[in-house]
């Protein structure tokens, strides 16, 4: 597969619409390429929409974390990590 580049955060957006984008813009991708597997990294609102569609097409994941950096669990995206 090459390397697939998707623009996803606009001006002042919320999280959830992120979220959404995320999932919008890379759900024909998985689609596309049919992967084994979905490999993410960190905590953030990619890794937890990536999961996400990763749970629907039954694709496995593998998540790489180096554990939380902002000793605060309510940082935006950040707040994926229980989800992901």
């Amino acid at each position: 597969m090459d390397k697939a580049r998707v623009d996803i955060v606009e001006n002042n957006e919320t999280l959830s619409g992120v979220t959404g984008r995320i999932m919008e813009k890379f759900d024909p991708i998985i689609r596309k390429e049919k992967p084994d597997w979905i490999l993410m990294q960190g905590d953030t609102a990619t890794t937890f929409a990536s999961a996400l569609i990763g749970f629907y097409y039954k694709i496995r994941i593998g998540h790489i974390e180096a554990r939380l950096r902002a000793h605060n669990k309510y940082t935006n995206s950040l707040v994926n990590f229980t989800n992901a």
